[in-house]
């Protein structure tokens, strides 16, 4: 049963924040898009395809041309997933909470689940329901943010506000590369490739935002109207999305992924053997 306070949130974030268009559209959003892109040309499997969180389908649009022979999205929130079914053609839409996922036993052949288990309340649980619905041999991709020194649990609504989200907290954390892989591996998954990305992101990604980020504090500090700050967000993310470009172009950002070792996402590639079973 999706729980109900959970639920509303992301039903109203749906409905007045649309993701595609500022995430997505950023130097960060674009260097996860590459980078997922990569690994589901890796690991491409046949059969039925599974993105847990997909949001309005910036993945599940992508799916068919790895080779998906069925796509199914799965998100807690309707309004984007009504929107993944106007961005994406042929697709199974299914609203649903990620720790209790409505498919059969050993059905998916390849799981995707992108910035999607930093938000849940039981993240081992969505471990083990991956465990039980993955097929023998299939694989699971997943993406998070990764964590150094101090590790999140929650964060404010932020610049969320100026759109109708509620002026509170909400689960917002980060797992390293072992939390992932230690997780899966209690669930009877086998962790084949695991560690940290978005490299080329690390310096000038974080000072771009610090400046968007300063400005939109002053601008709320002088009671600016709410659709200026967002006009200031949308510009945010799309001047990364060009710098991003910029660096991708010229051989900067190849060049900052070999200097850089430590990403600010993290990510596990894991498959379920033939001899494993889900120990919960």
């Amino acid at each position: 049963m999706i729980k109900s306070k959970y639920k509303k949130f992301y039903e109203h974030l749906g409905r007045v924040y649309p993701e595609e268009k500022y995430v997505h559209r950023s130097g960060w959003g674009r260097a996860r898009k590459r980078f997922v892109s990569i690994l589901l040309s890796k690991y491409t499997r046949d059969g039925l395809w599974l993105d847990v969180g997909c949001g309005a389908g910036i993945f599940l649009k992508m799916f068919p041309s790895f080779g998906a022979g069925k796509s199914i999205g799965i998100d807690i929130s309707h309004p984007v997933l009504m929107r993944a079914k106007r961005n994406c053609t042929g697709i199974h839409a299914i609203c649903a909470d990620a720790e209790a996922i409505p498919l059969k036993d050993s059905s998916m052949n390849l799981i995707l689940s992108s910035e999607n288990v930093e938000h849940l309340e039981h993240p081992k649980r969505f471990f083990s329901e991956v465990s039980r619905i993955l097929s023998r041999n299939g694989v699971i991709i997943l993406t998070c943010p990764n964590w150094h020194k101090i590790k999140p649990v929650c964060i404010p609504a932020g610049v969320l506000r100026h759109f109708g989200i509620p002026d509170e907290s909400f689960i917002h954390t980060a797992f390293n590369p072992d939390e992932l892989s230690d997780m899966a591996l209690t669930v009877g998954l086998n962790p084949i490739e695991k560690g940290s990305f978005e490299c080329e992101m690390r310096i000038w990604g974080r000072i771009h935002d610090s400046i968007w980020d300063g400005i939109i504090r002053i601008m709320e500090k002088l009671h600016i109207p709410a659709v200026a700050i967002k006009l200031a967000y949308c510009l945010q993310s799309y001047s990364s999305g060009i710098i991003f470009q910029f660096f991708r172009i010229t051989g900067l950002a190849w060049l900052m992924r070999r200097v850089f070792h430590r990403g600010p996402r993290s990510y596990i590639v894991a498959t379920k053997s033939v001899d494993s079973s889900n120990p919960h």
